[in-house]
């Protein structure tokens, strides 16, 4: 019982985690919200030409499909919640209610008195429970069960002084039977309570799992039609106005974007030879105010350089260009080393000939 009872424990723990981490990814969510009602307050209020409002009106669609589904989700956590402490509160009365008659010590009795929960209304199915109170109502069906058990080690105890008494005469037989039936049924309960318990953890793990895989998919959907940590970048750097936002998510106008920054202007092939590249990087470091020694553009080896510059570009700028990239270069390099190692074995196939045919004209002459 004792090992039940504290994997019941790590099990409500685990249970706790998951819960915890639904909670963050709604914050995020929230935060999001947030930003995208502040971007379009921001662009009703300094576009107020008939025609701009028409072409927000998507924009504000796709806040308000958010927002749909934040409220889904929202709803869907609180059932389940609502439903963890339901299972919790009715199990914790039906305890209390058999310890009440079974048995009599003050200090179990008082844990009862003492502990007055918010009573659970089933045409409430959406009201929600602080997980403190939640994580009280369980400790307490816990250590009810606990005394319980306290209880069974007594009534074990007694029992094994009336079999002695039995043993020496007293005709008791019939009221040892009925005191060691009492006991089994003391432990066949506390079993049972211990099941519902499990049962209990094994429905709201599952519940929350899956709940979890929803709404981080949500998030993930989010982030990738929006790309906020690039706005916050944008903003931080002071590199885009407002309105130059109307377009995140969108990915032409994001490939348009890139193929116009000052980064993509310099990595491009059509730039020319190395020296027009060199100077151009140099220019665009001086411009910017970028701290660069261009004495290592001089001594080093320029291709080199240049084509690390141009891999880290295209790494900020298209990570999935990138790793497309970089398994095509590695499917190349694949390609050309056994085309290597094939030529390789042909000139060896080749000089062999050439040996046997030399041993065997030397051999014809003599």
């Amino acid at each position: 019982m004792d090992t039940r009872i504290a994997e019941l424990k790590n099990d409500f723990n685990n249970i706790i985690t998951i819960r915890t981490s639904v909670k963050s990814v709604f914050e995020s969510l929230e935060q999001r919200i947030g930003r995208l009602k502040n971007l379009y307050a921001d662009f009703i209020k300094h576009n107020e030409n008939a025609l701009f409002v028409f072409g927000l009106d998507s924009f504000r669609f796709q806040s308000r499909l958010i927002d749909l589904e934040y409220e889904d989700m929202k709803r869907l956590f609180l059932a389940i919640n609502n439903r963890m402490y339901c299972e919790y509160f009715k199990l914790y009365k039906i305890v209390c209610a058999y310890i009440t008659n079974i048995i009599t010590d003050k200090k179990v009795l008082e844990i009862i008195k003492i502990n007055n929960f918010p009573a659970y209304k089933d045409l409430e199915p959406f009201k929600e429970y602080n997980i403190e109170t939640i994580q009280e109502l369980h400790e307490n069906i816990l250590l009810l069960v606990n005394s319980m058990l306290n209880n069974i080690e007594v009534k074990e105890n007694e029992l094994f002084n009336y079999q002695g008494k039995r043993k020496i005469g007293l005709n008791i037989d019939n009221f040892v039977a009925s005191f060691n039936f009492d006991i089994i049924m003391i432990r066949e309960k506390v079993s049972l309570f211990l099941t519902y318990v499990e049962f209990f953890h094994k429905l709201h793990t599952k519940y929350l799992k899956r709940f979890s895989h929803k709404i981080q998919l949500m998030y993930t959907h989010v982030n990738t039609d929006i790309r906020f940590d690039d706005y916050i970048e944008i903003n931080r750097k002071g590199g885009a106005s407002l309105e130059n936002l109307s377009h995140i998510g969108d990915s032409s106008d994001v490939e348009s974007t890139r193929m116009n920054t000052p980064c993509n202007s310099i990595c491009s092939d059509s730039v020319g030879d190395v020296d027009t590249r060199r100077n151009s990087f140099l220019g665009f470091c001086s411009k910017n105010n970028i701290d660069f020694d261009a004495d290592c553009i001089q001594h080093n080896e320029p291709n080199e350089i240049f084509d690390v510059i141009e891999t880290t570009c295209e790494n900020i700028l298209n990570p999935d260009l990138s790793r497309v990239i970089q398994q095509s270069i590695a499917e190349t390099k694949r390609v050309e080393d056994a085309k290597r190692l094939e030529e390789e074995d042909k000139r060896i196939e080749h000089k062999q000939r050439l040996e046997a045919q030399r041993i065997e004209d030397e051999t014809r002459l003599e």
